[in-house]
C-alpha cells in the first residue's frame, strides 16, 4: 500500500490531522492506522474538559515554557466552538458542547497546594478579564457533599465546559471517510527508514505502507516507535494512566455543568462531566509509571468513588455504573513535546502545547499539527495548540 501521508494512531490527534490534510489537499492519499477497539486509548477514555483557566496552577507563570503552554490553551479555548461546527458540517451531524460552563470548587479540607492553585486560577481570570463569577456553594445546582467537604470557595467559568470524547471520535471518523481518508484497523509495529528518512510503516500483520510523510500520534506507543528512529535521543516516554467511571443517575437531579477541584498531584483534580440524559463521567486519577500497569489499581478506584461522592454529591452512591474507562497517555519525562521532521530523523523541541493538542484547521488559532510539522506526538489533554490542527486532556 502507498500513501502520501500515513498516520500511526487513530485518536483525536491522528484523525483530526488526517481530516485537515484532506480538506486542504483533497488529492492527498491519507491513511490512518489504529486498532478499531482503541485499547488503552486516551481519547476514548477522556473526560474531554475544555479547561484552560481551570488548569492554572501556582507554577503556570514561573517559566517561559509553561507561559507559552497557557497562551496556546487560551487560543484553543477560543477555537473550539468554530471547530466543532466545522466538524458537524463535515460529518453531517457533529458533537456539540456536552456541558457549557465549569465550576471550580475548593473544599473545606483542601491541601495547601490546592489552595494556592485555586488562588492562581482566580488571579489569572482577573488578569485576563476572562468571564467568571464567584459563587456560593449553596448556589451550585446538584451539589450535596458530606458536611466536612463542603466548598468554602467556588468559581464559575462561563466559557469552559466539556465535549463527549466518544462523540468527537465518531464524528471525526465519519468526516474522514466522507473526505476519502483510508482508515485501517491494525497497529504500527515498526517505522521503515531508508537513507536517513522515515519512508513508511509496517503493521503488526506484516502489511507495509510506503509514505511520503509519516505522523506518529499513537499515544503511549509513540515513544517506542520514535525510539526506533532516534535511539537514546528522545526523552523517555512515561505512561500517565487513569481510570474513570460513567454512571447513570438514580437519585437527585445531577449536575448540568462541569464541576471540578483545582489541579493537584499532576492530575486535573476530581471532576464530574455531565453527558446528558442523567449520564455523568467521574474522573480524577493520573498515575505516572515507566511501564504500563496491568490494570487499574483497586486503591485508585476506591479513591475515585469515595471522593466523588464525598466532595460533590453523596447521592452518586445510588447511581448505576454504565462503564469503566481505563487508559494511558504519553508523558515525556521533561514535559516537552518532541517533533521529528519527516525529511530526516532529526528531532526538535518546543514547549508542551497543552493538555490536548487538538485538531487541524487552516492557519486559524487553535489548530493541530499541519503537514509541515509532522510527524508529531499524541496529545495528552483536550485543548488544541495554535498552528496545529483543531482544538483538544482532557
Amino acid at each position: 500500500m502507498r500513501a502520501d501521508v500515513a498516520v500511526a494512531g487513530n485518536g483525536v490527534l491522528g484523525l483530526s490531522l488526517a481530516v485537515e490534510l484532506k480538506r486542504r489537499a483533497p488529492g492527498l492519499r491519507v491513511v490512518v492506522v489504529g486498532p478499531a477497539s482503541r485499547p488503552g486509548g486516551a481519547t476514548a477514555a477522556g473526560g474531554a474538559m475544555l479547561n484552560c483557566f481551570a488548569e492554572v496552577t501556582d507554577t503556570t507563570h514561573r517559566h517561559p515554557a509553561s507561559r507559552a503552554k497557557f497562551a496556546m490553551a487560551r487560543t484553543a479555548l477560543d477555537a473550539w466552538p468554530d471547530w466543532l461546527a466545522a466538524l458537524g458540517d463535515g460529518a453531517g451531524k457533529g458533537p456539540s458542547l456536552a456541558s457549557p460552563g465549569t465550576f471550580v470548587v475548593l473544599g473545606a479540607q483542601a491541601t495547601a497546594t490546592a489552595v494556592r492553585n485555586f488562588d492562581a486560577v482566580q488571579e489569572t481570570l482577573k488578569e485576563h478579564a476572562e468571564p467568571h463569577q464567584e459563587v456560593h456553594a449553596a448556589d451550585i445546582p446538584g451539589l450535596r457533599p458530606v458536611p466536612h467537604e463542603r466548598p468554602l470557595r467556588a468559581l464559575y467559568l462561563e466559557r469552559e465546559g466539556a465535549v463527549d470524547a466518544r462523540a468527537v471520535l465518531q464524528s471525526l471518523e465519519t468526516c474522514g471517510r466522507r473526505l476519502g481518508v483510508t482508515v485501517t484497523d491494525g497497529s504500527t509495529a515498526r517505522l521503515l527508514t531508508a537513507r536517513g528518512r522515515c519512508t513508511g510503516m509496517r503493521l503488526d500483520d506484516g502489511t507495509e505502507i510506503a509514505a511520503g510523510a509519516v505522523v506518529v500520534a499513537a499515544g503511549t506507543a509513540s515513544g517506542p516507535l520514535l525510539d526506533q528512529l532516534l535511539p537514546g535521543r528522545t526523552p523517555p516516554m512515561l505512561h500517565g494512566t487513569g481510570c474513570a467511571v460513567r454512571t447513570l443517575r438514580h437519585t437527585g437531579p445531577g449536575f448540568d455543568r462541569v464541576i471540578r477541584t483545582p489541579t493537584r498531584s499532576g492530575a486535573c483534580g476530581m471532576h464530574l462531566v455531565p453527558l446528558g440524559g442523567g449520564v455523568e463521567y467521574l474522573g480524577a486519577t493520573n498515575v505516572v509509571s515507566f511501564a504500563p500497569p496491568p490494570g487499574p489499581r483497586l486503591g485508585v478506584t476506591q479513591f475515585l468513588l469515595r471522593f466523588a461522592t464525598d466532595q460533590f454529591d453523596t447521592r452518586l452512591g445510588m447511581s448505576a455504573v454504565q462503564g469503566w474507562h481505563y487508559a494511558g497517555r504519553p508523558v515525556p519525562l521533561d514535559r516537552f513535546r518532541s517533533w521529528a521532521r519527516p525529511e530526516s530523523t532529526a528531532c526538535t523541541r518546543r514547549p508542551a502545547p497543552t493538555a490536548t493538542d487538538s485538531t487541524a484547521r487552516p492557519s486559524s488559532p487553535g489548530t493541530w499539527p499541519t503537514p509541515s510539522s509532522t510527524p508529531a506526538l499524541c496529545p495528552n489533554s483536550w485543548l488544541p495548540s495554535p498552528r496545529c490542527a483543531a482544538p483538544s486532556r482532557r
